[in-house]
């Protein structure tokens, strides 16, 4: 009797180790398909690319020396230049500043509607 629970004690700790060398086998499989994937690869930098502009838009703002929430009406309707990356709106506010600002709320909402999935997942004891 304590030969055969050793030795299915044995079998469960085999299984566990190769289980967790599938999983990691097959992370490396999708890691690799996926960087292999051009279009993946652009979309992710994309996506870095926002989130690092979002994050960084106040120190981007004071670097450009632009304000998206001030308004000045001798500047309405101006057309890009280097001092209004993207221009001016018909309050005379800088288009590109208050792109970077409004990237902020879009990535915030995002973070918080993946978060709260998440958890609808782990209280379900579903994989999300």
């Amino acid at each position: 009797m304590m030969k055969t629970e050793s030795i299915s004690a044995q079998n469960r700790e085999s299984l566990r180790q190769l289980r967790r060398r599938l999983v990691r086998e097959q992370r490396a499989v999708s890691i690799r398909k996926f960087f292999r994937n051009k279009l993946s690869v652009v979309g992710m930098v994309l996506v870095l690319l926002m989130l690092i502009c979002a994050v960084f838009a106040p120190l981007i703002t004071g670097l450009l020396g632009v304000d998206p929430y001030t308004a000045t009406m001798q500047e309405r309707f101006q057309a890009p230049s280097a001092a209004h990356l993207f221009g001016t709106d018909n309050l005379g506010r800088d288009i590109f500043a208050r792109v970077l600002y409004g990237a902020q709320i879009s990535m915030t909402r995002v973070l918080r509607a993946h978060r709260t999935r998440g958890n609808i997942g782990y209280l379900n004891r579903s994989a999300v």
